[in-house]
């Protein structure tokens, strides 16, 4: 891929979130190549497959809203 394709969950520590919020300062942030990238080359990130399970792209709390019945149902697939 010509640009890197991050999706998914986040759980995120604080020193992580500190440096978001450092770098997003300096310029417009993209999660996948100003941070995710240098947290995958020092092996500190992982990941999960979510295998056949319903998915849905939270780009904003709107989203969220508009699909609300689908992320409970979600939330629900992650609980088991």
């Amino acid at each position: 891929l010509p640009m890197s394709e991050c999706l998914g969950i986040y759980i995120l520590g604080k020193e992580v979130i500190k440096k978001i919020k450092e770098k997003s300062k300096q310029k417009q942030i993209n999660l996948s190549y100003d941070v995710l990238e240098n947290l995958s080359k020092k092996g500190e990130i992982s990941a999960f497959d979510i295998g056949v399970n319903d998915w849905i792209d939270a780009e904003s709390p709107m989203t969220l809203e508009r699909n609300l019945k689908q992320v409970n149902k979600i939330i629900k697939q992650m609980e088991s």
